[in-house]
C-alpha cells in the first residue's frame, strides 16, 4: 500500500472508544516518511499508548486526548503535542471535527531534480497560486504557514519574498538536501494552528551568500545577513520576475548603493555571481551605446549590455568585464540578452575557470594561465545601475557567493525559479 493518510468519516469518535474497549479489530501499523501520522490496518496492532481508528481494512493509529476541554475521544488537541494534526486534520470533509480546532491543511511539495546531483543547503522557491492552499482564507503567512523535511525531522527555515493571496505568493525555503531523484520531498502545513515562523530577514535561508537581494517593495535588503542593504537613488520599482524589480529609464543617475559594498569581490579566488535581467528596448537598434547593469571599478567591472553583429543578425548581449591576478589576465564573456523578456544570467569563478550561464546553460568558458588567480583587488564599492546612463529595463534577484556553484546546482536553481522544480500534491 503506498504511504497515504486515510481520513475516515465523523463515526470514527465511537470507533476510537471502541479500539480502546477492544471492541473493534487491532490495527496493522506503519511509520511514515514525514514522520507526522501513523498509517494502520484492521489485521496488526498500534504501538503502546495509541489507538487505532479503523475504517473498513485501515485506520489510523492515534493517540488518545489528554484534554478534557472538548471531550474528544481521539482528539490530539495541545496536551500531547498534537500527534494527529496533519492526519485526521487535514481532510477537505472532517474539518477538524476530530480535533476540535482550526482546520490544518497539509501538502507534499515533491522536487523534480533526476537530472540534477545532490543539492545542500538548497534555496528552493515555492510559487503559490492563489487558490492552491486557499491563500486568501490564511490571515498571516508568518505564522501560519511551516515547512517540515521528514528527513532530518525539523523545521525549515522560510523567508517570504511576496504574498498576494489572489495571484501568485513566492516563499524562499532552505532544504538541508535535496536527493537527484524525483521523489525527494518536504512538507507544508498551513492552518492558524501551523505554528509556523518565518525568518523575515531571510539570513537562515540565504546565509551561505555574501549578498542576496530581491530588489522588490522594501526588500532592498540584504538576504544573506551580511549587511549589504542597498539604497536606490532615482532607480524605480516594478514587476519583476519574481515579484517586484528595480527597474531604469535610462536617463541620469539611477542606482542602487550597497552598505559595505567595496567588500564585495575584493580579491576573491572564487565566486558565483547571479541576476535577472530585462531589456525593454523596441528594438536592437534602439539601444544604441552601452548601458550600465553593475559595476565595481576593480575585478568586477563595466556590467553592461551593448549591441553586437550587423543587421539582420544585430543582438543585444550582457557582459561583465572581470581582471584577474597574478598574471594580470581578463575575462570578457558575454551572452544574448533577448528583447522585453526575463533572462538568468550567471557566472562562476573556481580560481582557474570562468563559466557564463544563460538560463541555466552554459554559454561561454575561459581559462586562466595560473590555477590559483584572484579578482584584482579594490576598495570601490559595488552598486547596481548606473550613473549616468542605465540600462532601459529591469533587475532583480541578484545573490553573490563565495563558492563557485556547480552546473547541476545552477540548472535547479533555475528550474525553481521558473517554476518547474516543485510540484503542491495535498494530501
Amino acid at each position: 500500500m503506498p504511504l497515504a493518510i486515510h481520513r475516515p468519516p465523523s463515526a470514527t469518535r465511537p470507533l476510537a472508544l471502541a479500539a480502546l474497549l477492544g471492541l473493534v479489530p487491532a490495527c496493522q501499523f506503519a511509520v511514515p516518511a514525514d514522520g507526522l501520522t501513523y498509517r494502520c490496518e484492521a489485521d496488526g496492532g498500534c504501538p503502546t499508548g495509541l489507538v487505532c481508528v479503523s475504517q473498513g481494512a485501515f485506520g489510523l493509529c492515534l493517540r488518545p486526548d489528554a484534554g478534557t476541554s472538548d471531550g474528544g475521544t481521539v482528539d490530539a488537541g495541545t496536551s500531547d503535542g498534537g500527534l494527529d494534526a496533519g492526519g485526521v486534520d487535514a481532510g477537505k470533509n472532517d474539518g477538524g471535527a476530530l480535533d476540535g480546532g482550526a482546520p490544518l491543511a497539509v501538502y507534499d511539495l515533491i522536487f523534480d531534480n533526476a537530472d540534477g546531483g545532490s543539492l545542500d543547503g538548497f534555496p528552493v522557491l515555492i510559487a503559490i497560486a492563489g487558490d492552491s492552499i486557499r491563500a486568501a482564507t490564511i490571515q498571516d503567512p508568518r505564522t501560519q504557514l511551516r515547512f517540515f523535511d521528514p528527513d532530518t525531522q525539523t523545521d525549515l527555515p522560510f523567508q517570504i519574498d511576496t504574498w498576494a493571496p489572489n495571484a501568485e505568493s513566492l516563499v524562499w525555503v532552505r532544504v538541508p538536501n535535496i536527493a537527484p531523484t524525483r521523489t525527494d520531498r518536504i512538507t507544508l502545513m498551513v492552518g492558524p494552528d501551523a505554528g509556523g515562523h518565518e525568518d523575515a530577514t531571510g539570513q537562515s535561508v540565504f546565509g551561505a551568500y555574501a549578498g542576496v537581494w530581491h530588489l522588490g517593495p522594501g526588500a532592498l535588503d540584504d538576504s544573506s545577513g551580511s549587511g549589504h542593504h542597498g539604497t536606490s537613488v532615482g532607480a524605480g520599482l516594478d514587476a519583476g520576475f519574481l515579484g517586484s524589480a528595480v527597474t531604469y529609464v535610462s536617463t541620469g543617475d539611477e542606482h542602487v548603493e550597497l552598505d559595505g559594498g567595496d567588500a564585495l569581490f575584493n580579491g576573491w579566488g572564487a565566486f558565483t555571481l547571479e541576476l535577472w535581467l530585462r531589456a525593454d528596448y523596441a528594438t536592437v537598434s534602439a539601444s544604441f551605446g552601452e548601458h550600465g547593469v553593475l559595476d565595481q571599478g576593480g575585478g568586477i567591472s563595466l556590467g553592461r549590455v551593448f549591441a553586437v553583429g550587423n543587421a539582420p543578425n544585430r543582438s543585444l548581449v550582457f557582459q561583465t568585464d572581470m581582471h584577474f591576478t597574478p598574471n594580470a589576465e581578463a575575462a570578457y564573456l558575454n551572452a544574448e540578452l533577448p528583447l522585453q523578456q526575463w533572462t538568468w544570467f550567471v557566472y562562476t569563478f573556481d580560481g582557474h575557470t570562468i563559466v557564463m550561464y544563460a538560463d541555466g546553460v552554459e554559454a561561454t568558458r575561459q581559462e586562466l594561465t595560473s590555477a590559483a588567480s584572484k579578482l584584482l583587488a579594490s576598495q570601490n564599492p559595488l552598486f547596481f545601475g548606473d550613473r549616468s546612463g542605465p540600462l532601459l529595463g529591469g533587475l532583480d534577484e541578484v545573490r553573490i557567493s563565495r563558492t563557485a556553484f556547480s552546473p547541476a546546482w545552477i540548472a535547479a536553481q533555475h528550474r525553481s525559479m521558473r517554476r518547474s522544480f516543485v510540484t503542491l500534491v495535498r494530501r
